[in-house]
């Protein structure tokens, strides 16, 4: 290295302020971009299952499950629930 060059470092001093709020627009900008695509797909999905259960007969349920933000499951009758296990 010659003395006449300067010594100059090749990272630029930046803010941490700045630097917080670069992160923070990369953060929101990466989730932004993952609800575009997964909001359509499970919009998507639960309008398959809705549309399975009510084919099914079982048209409260699907529409249960669609309408629903706690997805409880219907319940299913005693005709089609499994036997109790043997003991």
């Amino acid at each position: 290295m010659n003395a006449s060059e300067s010594n100059t470092t090749l990272i630029t001093p930046v803010d941490d302020r700045v630097l917080r709020q670069m992160v923070r627009v990369d953060q929101l900008v990466t989730v932004r971009r993952n609800l575009l695509v997964t909001v359509p797909a499970n919009i998507v999905l639960s309008i398959a299952g809705a549309a399975v259960a009510v084919n099914s007969g079982y048209v409260r349920g699907g529409v249960q499950w669609t309408v629903s933000p706690k997805r409880a499951a219907p319940a299913v009758p005693a005709a089609v629930a499994p036997p109790p296990a043997a003991k």
